[in-house]
């Protein structure tokens, strides 16, 4: 009774004769495991990579008249969404 199914994805599943079944074989999932670590490590690093080089934020702006237009705190505060 070996019956080939499909579910509703569109995936095949197949039934052996004492009545389990297969979703996935071994290398489908050790392939899936890999490509999902190697993608978040290429997430990690460039993740790191943009903290690392963001623009250096200034202490305070000011105008010639010695005026303070905004300082770091404005700058960071302003991030905050």
């Amino acid at each position: 009774m070996n019956e080939d199914l499909t579910s509703p994805l569109g995936i095949g599943i197949k039934e052996e004769e004492n009545g389990s079944t297969e979703r996935l074989s071994t290398s489908w999932r050790v392939a899936l495991t890999l490509v999902v670590v190697a993608g978040f490590t290429v997430l990690i690093l460039l993740s790191a990579s943009a903290y690392r080089d963001a623009p250096p934020i200034p202490r305070r702006v000011m105008r010639p008249s010695s005026e303070t237009v905004f300082s770091d705190q404005d700058i960071l505060q302003g991030q905050q969404v």
